[in-house]
């Protein structure tokens, strides 16, 4: 009994400093490092990237186990995603050049790719017909863990915005942002999706952990 007690002490204080940690270091990443070495550390494959997809894919894994099944579904599609597996038929199935362009994608691709999507749709709809109302509701009530889960879809949306600025503001603006500038962004988008991944990571396992702790006490 008191091992398992202590052991949830150490798995709260490992997934509240993890994140702490990890911001610190990404900080003093950005402002030592140079543009060129900054899109190294941010490149595909890299350990920012390995370390969103871990963390991603582990918490999807967690909510399986809590049975949140439909939540830890779009947490391991956020994981594939950023593995880049929607590629796996050579090209992203999730662009639309793969179904318009000719050549881009063979018949058989482009129905396993609509198939994929359909499923991809079906997750996300079920998911907020049954959590979007129950979450508003909390989140109105000021519920700690709903309000930092609130902060971190804020953060994953910053993140996406980064993701397509560049290409934005020279669509928009017809000005292209200097490639060093694009390397800092680079970077900063990356580096938000990990932590993205971590304070959803720490907000899962902080929510189970309290909760059991509170039917225990019952």
């Amino acid at each position: 009994m008191t091992r398992k007690l202590n052991l949830s002490k150490y798995i709260k204080l490992f997934s509240i400093i993890l994140p702490v940690i990890a911001f610190i270091s990404l900080t003093f990443i950005l402002f030592t490092k140079s543009p060129m070495q900054l899109k190294d550390i941010s490149a595909e494959g890299n350990i920012i990237e390995v370390g969103t997809f871990l963390f991603l894919l582990i918490s999807g894994g967690t909510l399986f186990y809590f049975k949140r099944g439909l939540l830890g579904s779009i947490l391991i599609l956020c994981a594939l995603r950023e593995a880049d597996l929607h590629k796996f038929m050579g090209q992203s199935f999730l662009k639309n050049n793969f179904y318009t362009e000719p050549g881009m994608s063979t018949t058989l691709q482009k129905i396993i790719g609509l198939i994929l999507i359909s499923l991809i749709a079906f997750v996300v709809i079920k998911s907020i017909i049954k959590y979007v109302k129950p979450f508003i509701k909390n989140l109105l009530n000021f519920q700690t863990y709903y309000s930092f889960l609130f902060i971190n879809m804020g953060l994953f949306a910053l993140g996406k915005f980064l993701d397509i600025f560049c290409r934005l503001y020279k669509k928009i603006f017809d000005v292209a942002i200097s490639e060093n500038s694009v390397m800092y962004i680079g970077y900063i988008e990356e580096s938000i999706e990990l932590m993205f991944a971590l304070l959803i990571f720490t907000n899962i396992i902080l929510y189970f952990l309290n909760k059991k702790a509170n039917v225990n006490k019952k």
